[in-house]
């Protein structure tokens, strides 16, 4: 049987970009499992983005505001090891280490122990809502009596039903609950992002290794590379989760 000339090209750049695929895969993970860039990265990014909505917050209002307006500073560092405390019994490295949606799930069952016992856990309130009502956070954790708490409701024309206190609470976990959750869609974005990126490089390198020393420099156009480099990069990801699949069906 006779193969043309075509199939034999597309055929061997099909093996070339499969093979590529599977060592850019195998760089990926290497680097993930010797060096904690994933605890770098996601430590890195949970504390710019509560300090980030915690600054957006404290931006002075067109009007002068009340005291239950102003909130107080957030010792970050404090609040931050109260919820890893809460999360993996103090243990950095294992909370940093999660994957983003069980690392969200722990953070989610810190916000909960919290605001169980709100006087406790004030400041780890503030941190995991930052975007939370100050009033609200004041009534949640009696820092505010419950005379106050009504007056500020009818104040912030809310109805005086003589539920304020648990209003507040409903309110608090809301945010708590969208934040976390916001939290996880971002940091999950970002993290495949920047792992796709560091793919795409791999593959490129290694295209371009192939082309200039393991075959003649004619051998490939510079489009027939970047064709490679493409398509081993959007390969890489079906190789990971084929690897993943199997490591299931492998376990007992």
């Amino acid at each position: 049987m006779i193969v043309s000339p075509l199939a034999e090209a597309v055929w061997r750049l099909a093996l070339t970009a499969i093979a590529i695929a599977t060592l850019a895969t195998a760089v990926v993970q290497l680097l993930k499992d010797l060096l904690p860039v994933r605890r770098w990265f996601q430590r890195f990014f949970l504390r710019k983005w509560f300090r980030d909505r915690s600054v957006t917050k404290s931006v002075a209002p067109t009007s002068a505001p009340t005291k239950s307006e102003v909130a107080p500073p957030i010792p970050f560092e404090d609040a931050e090891r109260e919820l890893i405390r809460l999360a993996t019994g103090g243990d950095y490295n294992a909370f940093y280490d999660l994957e983003p949606a069980q690392l969200c799930g722990q953070m989610n069952s810190a916000a909960q122990a919290a605001l169980a016992y709100p006087t406790r856990h004030s400041d780890l309130l503030r941190f995991l809502a930052p975007e939370a009502k100050e009033e609200d956070i004041e009534i949640v954790t009696g820092t505010t009596d419950s005379g106050a708490a009504t007056n500020l409701a009818v104040a912030a024309g809310q109805p005086d039903d003589g539920n304020a206190p648990m209003d507040a609470r409903n309110r608090l976990a809301h945010h708590l609950q969208r934040s976390i959750d916001a939290l996880q869609i971002s940091m999950s974005f970002q993290w495949k992002f920047i792992v796709q990126i560091l793919v795409y490089i791999i593959c490129l390198g290694a295209s371009l290794a192939i082309v200039y020393l393991v075959n003649p420099p004619a051998r490939y156009s510079l489009i027939e590379v970047l064709t490679i480099t493409i398509v081993a990069g959007f390969l890489s990801p079906v190789i990971s989760d084929l690897v993943a699949v199997i490591n299931r069906l492998r376990r007992p």
